[in-house]
């Protein structure tokens, strides 16, 4: 039986607002608490499982429980918030955050330097997912979120029942996204690990920088499909960033890197490797504007040496200017002098003579 809009829970602390989706063993629900805060509320309706026997129901809805009360553990920014699990009617139920905003898949392609920073973010989330020994088992585009005005992506929608699934079908993905599942999430009698995440993230990788779903697992292990590189797709991504993604998505589990922090190592060991280059070119233009500088300078001190040099032979050329006058003007009045004396001395007394 499914709730509807009013609905109220766990004693009016939660209303039902709509139903959002439906999964193979459950729904999931926007409600409201008392507070008016918007929330999902995710269900395990093991009635509707008529294939089950009650054993198997049973195993499930524990299963759903252990799950839920572990996720409530994994805190981290880029995890969707799990608040508290309850049952309500026979049916268990997880109550998490809600993220305005738009999924990944919604985007379309995008820069490769745009998907790197939603990767490493999904990337540390899955390493504290983890740590908890807790597999997210449906790493995807529709299932990262990015926070509406943020470049914060966030990982949301846990495949609670993994395990379970598994053991009932050999496919536990729906074809429209069986381009991001590992060959062990395709197939039965191999178990999920950490290893079945870092291919999911590696494919979601892929399709954000080329646009396109890759090929599937299954095809490329019973149909010998080629995986397309993400560099013979689109260009100017780097040897090291295509040989990282490509790395992320081996068939073979035991060729994957060990742990999604390894596989983060390739992937900023390319972020640096490009960032060394554009800060060699930095450092090349800075070279470039110290020379000019330094050209600069040159030219401001010979120019200043020119002018001092003018200067200097200016003052001297008016030094001697003025000597020369002086000595034009002291021998004027010399010879004014001379006139002056001429002009003003007596006569000399005649010599008287005795006859």
């Amino acid at each position: 039986m499914a709730w509807v809009a009013g609905d109220q829970l766990q004693g009016g602390k939660y209303t039902i607002e709509k139903e959002l989706r439906r999964g193979r063993f459950g729904i999931t629900y926007l409600v409201k608490n008392k507070q008016h805060d918007f929330l999902l509320l995710k269900t395990l309706d093991v009635n509707s499982l008529t294939s089950l026997n009650q054993l198997e129901k049973e195993r499930l809805e524990t299963m759903f429980m252990r799950e839920a009360v572990k996720l409530t553990l994994c805190q981290h920014e880029h995890i969707v918030k799990f608040y508290e699990p309850f049952k309500e009617a026979g049916y268990s139920c997880l109550v998490m955050e809600y993220i305005p905003g738009e999924t990944l898949d919604k985007l379309g392609k995008i820069s490769p330097e745009e998907a790197l920073i939603y990767i490493q973010q999904i990337g540390a989330a899955l390493t504290i997912v983890h740590e908890h020994n807790l597999i997210h088992g449906d790493v995807q585009p529709e299932n990262i979120i990015l926070r509406a005005g943020k470049s914060e992506a966030v990982l949301i929608d846990f495949d609670l029942v993994l395990d379970f699934d598994h053991e009932l079908t050999t496919r536990r993905v729906r074809e429209n996204v069986e381009g991001f599942a590992s060959l062990e999430l395709c197939t039965k009698n191999t178990k999920p690990t950490a290893a079945s995440d870092i291919y999911s993230l590696a494919a979601t990788f892929y399709y954000a920088i080329t646009g396109q779903v890759p090929e599937t697992a299954l095809k490329r292990k019973i149909d010998n499909k080629r995986l397309i590189p993400p560099q013979e797709l689109i260009s100017g991504i780097s040897n090291e960033l295509n040989q990282a993604i490509l790395k992320g998505m081996e068939l073979e589990a035991n060729n994957r890197p060990e742990s999604i922090e390894l596989w983060l190592k390739l992937l900023n060991s390319n972020s640096h490797n490009a960032n060394a280059v554009s800060q060699n070119a930095n450092a090349e233009g800075k070279n470039a504007n110290v020379k000019g500088k330094n050209t600069n300078a040159a030219s401001h001190i010979n120019n200043g040496i020119g002018n001092k040099a003018i200067v200097s032979w200016d003052k001297r050329m008016q030094i001697l200017t003025l000597v020369i006058a002086a000595i034009t003007a002291f021998g004027a009045l010399l010879q004014g002098i001379a006139s002056w004396n001429s002009q003003t001395t007596p006569p000399s007394n005649p010599t008287s003579t005795k006859k």
